[in-house]
């Protein structure tokens, strides 16, 4: 599990969960696979599979936090707020002393877009845990859906203040730069980023994206392609890679990334709108 687990952390979804599968069926008493499952569930988009997983492992007497966490998530994804709000509410009771709790639920308050409940979360989170930057993060995300990107700025040096090798941080750093239109910045913080993170997909199409906006298209197909190599699945990644072949003129290319985008998420709303304005050409 704890091999899946990383593997998740660096972006490689797929295969964690492939690993959380096998484990969750060689030892059918475990909760913890079943946990791991759901997390990864729950970034490929599939919430309804990621309710199954995260029940069977309360059944089956799942102890951590994360139980309730995925649950949730499973059922705001689905939209079911307010079994959402009952299933993080009963992890409460188990970890009432849990940053990572109270940060994962301003983050479900986050989605239901219950900005106030949010930020008194990700505060409590910031108490129990002042050295972890990620409720400074999420309150940096939080302060710029509220006030703009460069209200995002202070909090997000207060998370690498924190851990000035949060590649999180940085990353989310360098995205907020971009947002302010400080480009060069940006992109200094998202290579510093992707030094930390060098085995995570997104965190190289996040460079790679404000690479192209920029017009460096060659360094922009040389990040969208790394990314991909680490993490096939990224719809972003290959949207991104078939934006920078179409700047070259290379169509048939561009076009061949957005069908194996679609091949691997058919119903995915960016590949195929993508896919539409490609086909105005």
């Amino acid at each position: 599990v704890s091999r899946g687990a990383s593997l998740l952390s660096s972006g490689h979804v797929s295969d964690a969960l492939v690993i959380a599968e096998s484990v969750a069926d060689a030892f059918p008493d475990r909760a913890a696979p079943l946990v791991l499952a759901a997390e990864c569930l729950l970034k490929l988009g599939r919430p309804d599979e990621a309710e199954r997983r995260a029940l069977a492992a309360l059944r089956k007497g799942a102890r951590d936090v994360r139980a309730f966490i995925a649950l949730a998530h499973a059922y705001v994804d689905q939209g079911l707020h307010e079994d959402a709000i009952l299933a993080m509410s009963q992890g409460e009771e188990r970890e009432p002393q849990d940053a990572t709790y109270w940060n994962e639920y301003g983050v479900l308050h986050l989605k239901l877009g219950n900005l106030d409940h949010a930020e008194v979360r990700f505060r409590r989170a910031s108490i129990l845990a002042p050295g972890d930057p990620a409720p400074w993060v999420n309150l940096a995300i939080l302060s710029q859906m509220r006030q703009g990107p460069r209200a995002a700025l202070s909090f997000l040096r207060r998370a690498i203040d924190c851990d000035p090798d949060d590649g999180v941080a940085w990353s989310n750093y360098g995205l907020a730069l971009r947002d302010a239109e400080m480009v060069p910045q940006a992109i200094e913080a998202l290579q510093r980023a992707a030094e930390l993170r060098p085995h995570h997909a997104q965190t190289r199409v996040n460079l790679a994206s404000v690479l192209l906006d920029d017009g460096a298209d060659l360094a922009a197909e040389r990040g969208f392609r790394e990314a991909l190599a680490l993490g096939p699945d990224s719809v972003t990644g290959r949207v991104g890679l078939s934006q920078a072949l179409l700047r070259k003129g290379d169509i048939t290319s561009a076009g061949d990334e957005l069908f194996e985008a679609l091949r691997r998420h058919p119903d995915n709303a960016l590949a195929r709108s993508a896919l539409g304005e490609l086909q105005l050409w």
